[in-house]
């Protein structure tokens, strides 16, 4: 099992090598039929990576968002909170909520 898992670990470095360095699909997928290979299994393979990579940008935009969006919310109610003189102000939960769902959205992406 684990000749099995370093030979698989081996065929994702390739690919994340091939992506790093601009080859088209059809190149790696060239590299990759030396160890072959099935088509559907190197086109699928290199799918598999690209989605990776493309979860882990998704990771990155939708936590910011998601902690900018929750702390504006924050930032706001506190404004309000502090500027009031007749006892009431203004809670802003949507953002705050919107923020916090944004977050929980990124921890998906991250586990996926």
């Amino acid at each position: 099992m684990d000749t099995v898992n370093r030979k698989i670990e081996e065929l994702h470095h390739i690919v994340r090598k091939g992506i790093e360095d601009g080859l088209t699909n059809e190149e790696i997928e060239q590299k990759l039929s030396s160890y072959n290979l099935e088509p559907y299994y190197r086109q699928q393979l290199i799918q598999n990576i690209q989605n990776e990579k493309w979860d882990r940008k998704q990771f990155w935009r939708t936590l910011i968002a998601g902690v900018f969006v929750m702390g504006a919310g924050i930032a706001c109610t506190l404004l309000s909170y502090f500027s009031t003189w007749s006892g009431g102000y203004l809670v802003l939960w949507g953002l705050i909520v919107s923020g916090v769902v944004l977050i929980i959205r990124a921890i998906v992406y991250y586990r996926k």
